[in-house]
């Protein structure tokens, strides 16, 4: 069964799918196009579908790129969405919007014997780019790191085992949710497009995103971020209410500037070891273990979970009873 698109690779979030399906299902979904865990609703995955097969949605949000046509939306079956921006940009009616599937997984792991420390992940793209700056500079802040590209149990695992989590991947900040450990949002370099994502997991849970953004690495990131910042797109105030994009907008235009800053001073890009820069991380990696953390509240993600399972219950797939791992 392919539960995930083979050209994601080793992307944390999709991969948890693999994962957390056989825990949850009766059936596997054989002979149809899946789309559970990540951000799938977009016509770039609507192209590489398998043609001449149903296709179920089960908890994929929107946000990258245009969304998928209308055409083939009316033979999906969108059983739920990741959260209510999502429905707003797929004509979906609200009650379409629960939750990230990856709310689930504190019910399938073992439980951390303990907490201790802080915890750093990062997307998988920021993983690619500069994973060795960003560990040197954990490690200098005694911060613990972890690979987001290694085995998602594993991943998981140091999650619930963590007092605090730093998440630059959003799936670091579900996890956390769902195992009950307190995470700060980070943004690396990821480009302001991708924030659309996080806007619409928090609101499925009712906690607020005001992402901590590290000051780009060069000039050209910079202008990058600057120019996401002011031209129309997925965050636009028509879509998401004003707030939240213009206070993206005021991030990233900070975060612009001081690079443009560092770009003078001729700090470079992430891959070379400049003290100046590696500096500047730590500094911001420290000051993020001092902010006020995000958790979900018990009662709404007990509330989620609830509607997560009775959602599956209903699918053609079925909820495996007990849910819990596969044999």
């Amino acid at each position: 069964m392919r539960y995930k698109f083979p050209e994601l690779g080793r992307n944390f979030g999709d991969c948890i799918n693999e994962w957390l399906w056989p825990r949850v299902l009766a059936e596997a979904p054989s002979t149809v196009n899946f789309y559970g865990i990540g951000t799938l609703l977009c016509a770039h995955f609507e192209a590489r579908a398998r043609s001449g097969l149903p296709t179920h949605v089960m908890g994929s949000g929107a946000g990258i790129g245009a969304p998928p046509s209308a055409a083939a939306r009316r033979n999906w079956r969108f059983h739920w969405v990741r959260g209510p921006l999502t429905c707003d940009r797929l004509g979906l009616p609200e009650d379409a919007a629960i939750t990230d599937p990856a709310a689930l997984v504190g019910d399938h792991l073992p439980a951390a014997l303990s907490r201790a420390g802080t915890l750093l992940v990062l997307h998988h793209s920021t993983q690619s780019r500069a994973g060795p700056f960003w560990r040197e500079a954990a490690a200098a802040a005694d911060v613990g790191y972890v690979d987001p590209m290694d085995e998602p149990e594993a991943v998981m695992t140091r999650i619930a085992g963590a007092e605090l989590v730093i998440a630059d991947a959003m799936h670091a900040a579900i996890v956390a949710d769902a195992v009950r450990t307190p995470w700060v949002p980070m943004v690396a370099c990821a480009p302001l497009a991708r924030q659309f994502k996080w806007l619409d997991y928090a609101a499925s849970m009712d906690v607020p995103y005001k992402p901590h953004v590290m000051p780009a690495a060069d000039v050209a990131q910079a202008l990058g971020r600057y120019r996401d910042a002011t031209r129309p797109g997925p965050l636009s105030p028509e879509l998401v209410g004003g707030a939240p994009s213009g206070a993206m907008t005021t991030l990233y235009r900070g975060g612009a500037l001081a690079a443009i800053g560092a770009g003078r001073l001729g700090l470079g890009a992430w891959g070379r070891a400049d003290p100046r820069r590696l500096a500047r991380a730590v500094a911001f990696l420290e000051g993020l273990r001092g902010v006020s953390p995000v958790l979900a509240s018990d009662a709404m993600l007990a509330r989620r979970k609830q509607q997560l399972y009775e959602a599956i219950a209903r699918t053609p797939f079925g909820l495996r009873t007990p849910a819990t791992s596969p044999t």
